[in-house]
């Protein structure tokens, strides 16, 4: 990927809000995790980009449950 296709990501997901994390986790626990919530096949447990793909589900399933139960809370 050259410079300004790097860029141009970066500036892409930047307008939409969002970001890239570094996150240091156990990778066969995450992916056992993963594939037990059902988020991942285990065939793709090896598949890097799968597991991102996954773990990016869950952290998006994980953000509306949360709005969800706070906008119940504060009756929105």
């Amino acid at each position: 990927m050259t410079c300004i296709e790097r860029k141009n990501r970066y500036l892409d997901r930047k307008s939409k809000g969002l970001a890239v994390l570094d996150v240091e986790v156990d990778l066969t626990e995450l992916t056992d995790a993963l594939i037990e919530a059902q988020y991942l096949p285990e065939w793709d447990a090896h598949d890097r980009s799968k597991v991102e793909a996954a773990l990016s589900r869950v952290v998006a399933d994980l953000i509306k449950v949360t709005r969800s139960k706070l906008r119940k809370l504060i009756g929105v």
